[in-house]
């Protein structure tokens, strides 16, 4: 079976008395972008129904796809790397791969402006668990942004059954990440200018945020941090520092 969607041709395969697939995605130049290797066995909806798959991108652009699908807040062109699936009815899946992008494109809403990465580097992996909730650790992630590389080490996300949230990264340089910030999510505009008035640099390091699920969040909201280097310039009466170091803790109404 074949299909035309945007600006992308899909062919489907499946094996001859057996449950095997391959589905093959080219550009409108014909070239083979995408091809995905799936195996399941048992019945869909079943409790032994189990689905494996590979796929592999080359040069994928995927942003005429998910403007077709409503999408328009975030794409990527230039893709490459593979990807393996494995989900088990009984018990939950996993996800995890390579990715690069040359472009990769975020926009919001609170911002007439999307901003525009490029060089997006990553490893990945996330088990989904019918009784654990969601795990996700992220590797040597790093992308360029207005000829900046950031770089954001291991990252680990869990979400329990119960949404209780941890997140944690290994190191992450204050300036850098503070621009990424401001250009996707809108700051309360006091805290907006005490942070270009006081413009801290230096890194944070082993920062853990918890969420706990079920309260609201400035009841269940808690963050760590080690700060290492850190320089600010004098804010309201309060006196800048230069190469401060130590730890940080706190929750939404004490720290």
């Amino acid at each position: 079976a074949g299909w035309a969607v945007g600006g992308l041709n899909i062919d489907f395969y499946r094996g001859v008395g057996v449950n095997l697939a391959k589905i093959l995605i080219k550009n409108i130049a014909g070239d083979v972008v995408l091809v995905i290797d799936a195996e399941s066995k048992g019945n869909f909806g079943d409790s032994d129904f189990r689905v494996k798959a590979h796929g592999i991108m080359d040069e994928f652009d995927i942003i005429p796809l998910l403007t077709l699908v409503g999408v328009k807040n975030i794409g990527a062109s230039g893709l490459n790397g593979d990807v393996w699936f494995e989900w088990v009815s009984s018990e939950g899946g996993s996800l995890q791969g390579s990715l690069a992008a040359d472009n990769f494109l975020v926009s919001s809403s609170q911002h007439n402006n999307a901003t525009k990465l490029s060089d997006l580097k990553t490893n990945y992996l996330i088990d989904i668990g019918l009784d654990l909730g969601v795990q996700a650790w992220v590797t040597g992630l790093s992308v360029e942004w207005k000829s900046s590389v950031y770089s954001l080490a291991d990252f680990n996300l869990r979400r329990s059954a119960n949404n209780d949230i941890y997140i944690s990264l290994r190191e992450a340089n204050v300036e850098r990440l503070l621009k990424l910030a401001s250009r996707t999510v809108k700051f309360p505009e006091k805290l907006a200018e005490v942070l270009t008035t006081i413009a801290p640099t230096g890194s944070l390091q082993n920062i853990t945020v918890t969420k706990t699920g079920g309260v609201p969040l400035i009841d269940g909201f808690s963050f760590s941090a080690r700060v290492k280097d850190l320089n600010s310039s004098a804010w309201n009466g309060a006196p800048g520092v230069e190469k401060l170091s130590g730890y940080l803790t706190g929750a939404a109404l004490s720290g």
